[in-house]
């Protein structure tokens, strides 16, 4: 073993100069994360003041009038089967329907976005509709959707 002029052999002081190093970057680090956690603390008082500052005086809410549903019907579901049988679904009331043809279908579609009165932008109504339906009774769904003011999507799977 070879010393060196300290006294102490060359392996140890190597040792002492990697525990010392060691010792060094765990500060660094402590020091870094006490930095960031007084960082995060004072940009979340300064994003609390910011909201405090624009926060409004008071909030302005419309209730619906006695006996208007308060909730809006869309999405809207049309399912057609095989024979062209329309069902429609309003999921915002839960209520299932009957409609007789694509005219009917038209005529509701229109009654439920004047009861909306314009509060749900979304107008779409998906038309989940048997892969044996014939074209052109699709289209006429289509089109009575469209005529209505509201936006078709078509979905094939799992109708019977």
């Amino acid at each position: 073993m070879s010393k060196n002029l300290n006294g102490g052999s060359f392996t140890q002081q190597l040792l002492l100069a990697v525990v010392a190093a060691g010792v060094v970057i765990i500060a660094c680090i402590l020091a870094y994360e006490t930095w960031n956690k007084r960082r995060v603390a004072r940009d979340a008082e300064v994003a609390l003041q910011q909201l405090e500052k624009n926060r409004p005086e008071r909030f302005v809410t419309s209730a619906p009038a006695e006996g208007e549903s308060a909730t809006a019907p869309w999405p809207v579901t049309v399912t057609i089967d095989d024979r062209g049988a329309l069902r429609l679904f309003a999921s915002g009331t839960g209520a299932t329907e009957e409609v007789v043809n694509a005219d009917q279908l038209r005529a509701r579609l229109e009654q439920l976005i004047r009861e909306d009165r314009g509060r749900s932008r979304d107008r779409t109504v998906v038309m989940k509709a048997s892969p044996r339906l014939k074209y052109a009774e699709l289209q006429k769904v289509i089109e009575a959707v469209k005529q209505a003011g509201a936006v078709p999507a078509l979905e094939t799977d799992g109708v019977k």
